[in-house]
């Protein structure tokens, strides 16, 4: 990886070289083609070797432009006269410029694209067991879906499993796996922005760029051990599956399947199977999650606005009681009735898909091609990041076949109106987010509080260590990951969330779950055991 961001570089800069001497003689123009030629190579054998990357797209469109003055011309017929020879020059001179200027700005955007998303490589997860993985498509016959525009379909969902399999050298020469780079999320974000509609969803790939891993597709499971507990993982809203890539091949690693589950028009993008493609555009229509779409005046007040922001900053103050947090979070909640009650179908939706995904465990035990026979079904967790985190608290509070559940970073106000959670249950989130106090003292189950200093919302996914240049927007006022280190973020998560599914669903002594931890001083730890 290091030696394609060393690749990239020199792409780059040399096309910035031949930007410069463009409309320049610094060299002659049998050197000026030359040059070009060797930076459309370069170009031509990163496509070739390795495939196309969003934020390299820019630079291609550049070279393109090159490639285009390789191309031989004739010369002029006549000769022309002073005066328009004169003219002739001014005008190529100055469309030179305006393309050098042009030219300058579309590179630079590559530049800028490749230094906060480079290349990267995942960490080995430290298991005994090496990851396989699988992906598998199901369709709930008996919930409509609301998201396409075909009134008959029914919800679909691609869910990617990621389970233990034999360590060593026996799966070497096997597929790897590879999960979309977040430069083709962002980049796909930007487009609609600009291009509003479902029109842009298709393209930008996320097949561009992909990163492999560190499992391998479709080999068979581990027969030292017949079954293993079961995990059930969503991502957060407008993300994608892999957005925690790092954790869950830690976890399968360690012992447990992970089922990944990508929720169709809550994700990044989603292909359905009948080859269309669905992102998050039908929501960002809808305007789900937008305060601008809302179109009660009283909720989009200047009055209803100021009081929303001054009772939020209220929620930041972590000597309040929980009663009074209550009130707040629920008078905050009235304020804003129409936007509450698009989140709570959106979060509920998101539930919905879990718990099918826990009723299709028994189908998948007994006729499943890879892993049939090796669910543990008397042992089932559910965890989730941000909007996902959020909807595995709905199902923990709800359904029993849940064993014991992990929100990282997820809170929304409707789940003040879920019964106190009855299983084990671990909430974790960045230090400022005292909201989870009010569930954790209301559980009657073991319940656990990790609060993470230097973190962001951004920081309980894999870009801390993937994309750690992103921290640079810090000086934009934007704090997408955090302060705290990126190896030290993934340890940490990884580390406490097996630790909890080890204890409560495995019965192992973790001292981790039992006292905070002088190795983590940034994190302050609280637990309860059950009433």
């Amino acid at each position: 990886m290091i030696l394609w961001n060393v690749f990239d570089a020199v792409t780059l800069s040399l096309l910035a070289i031949c930007i410069f001497v463009w409309p320049t003689q610094l060299i002659s123009d049998n050197q000026n083609r030359w040059l070009r030629f060797f930076a459309v190579s370069l170009i031509a054998s990163q496509l070739v070797f390795d495939g196309p990357r969003v934020q390299l797209f820019p630079a291609y469109f550049v070279a393109g432009l090159f490639a285009i003055l390789l191309i031989p011309r004739r010369s002029a017929a006549a000769t022309p006269s002073r005066v328009r020879e004169s003219k002739e020059r001014f005008v190529k001179q100055f469309a030179r410029w305006t393309a050098v200027i042009g030219t300058g700005f579309v590179l630079m955007i590559s530049i800028v694209y490749c230094l906060f998303f480079p290349r990267y490589e995942y960490p080995r997860p430290l298991g005994k067991y090496s990851v396989g993985v699988r992906e598998l498509r199901l369709t709930d016959s008996s919930r409509l879906e609301t998201y396409t525009s075909n009134p008959n379909d029914h919800r679909e969902l691609l869910l990617r499993i990621s389970y233990p399999t034999e360590a060593g050298t026996t799966v070497r020469d096997l597929e790897r796996d590879s999960v979309p780079d977040p430069a083709a999320v962002v980049a796909r974000y930007a487009l609609l922005f600009l291009w509003p509609g479902k029109s842009s969803a298709g393209l930008i790939p996320q097949s561009w760029g992909r990163v492999r891993t560190n499992a391998w597709t479709d080999v068979p499971p581990t027969t030292d051990r017949q079954r293993f507990p079961v995990l059930v993982y969503s991502h957060g809203l407008g993300s994608w599956p892999e957005q925690n890539t790092i954790l869950v091949e830690e976890l399968a690693s360690q012992g447990y399947i992970v089922i990944e589950i990508n929720h169709s028009g809550h994700s990044a993008g989603l292909k359905l199977s009948d080859g269309s493609t669905i992102g998050i555009e039908p929501i960002l229509e809808r305007g789900a999650i937008s305060e601008k779409a809302v179109e009660n005046a009283v909720e989009n007040s200047a009055e209803t606005q100021e009081r929303s922001r001054a009772l939020l900053a209220q929620l930041d103050d972590p000597s309040l009681s929980n009663d009074y947090r209550s009130r707040l979070i629920k008078e905050r909640v009235a304020l804003r009735p129409q936007a509450t009650e698009r989140d709570t179908a959106t979060h509920r939706t998101a539930s919905n898909d879990q718990r099918f995904v826990l009723s299709e465990l028994t189908t998948l035990q007994a006729n499943d091609a890879v892993l049939a026979s090796h669910f543990d079904l008397d042992h089932i967790g559910v965890l989730g990041m941000s909007y996902g985190g959020t909807a595995s608290h709905i199902t923990c509070a709800e359904d029993r076949r849940c064993r014991a559940g992990v929100n990282l970073d997820g809170f929304q106000p409707l789940l003040l109106d879920e019964p106190p959670l009855s299983v084990p249950f671990m909430h974790m989130s960045n230090a400022s987010h005292f909201n989870h106090a009010i569930s954790y003292e209301q559980a009657t189950a073991a319940s656990y509080l990790v609060r993470i200093a230097g973190t962001a919302h951004g920081s309980f996914m894999d870009l801390p260590l993937t994309h750690p240049m992103i921290r640079q927007l810090n000086k934009l006022g934007l704090d997408v990951i955090g302060t705290i280190d990126g190896e030290r973020m993934v340890r940490l998560v990884n580390e406490y969330v097996l630790a909890f599914f080890d204890k409560h669903l495995l019965g192992r002594d973790e001292p981790l779950m039992s006292r905070p931890s002088d190795r983590y001083p940034e994190v302050t730890f609280l637990s309860k055991e059950e009433k």
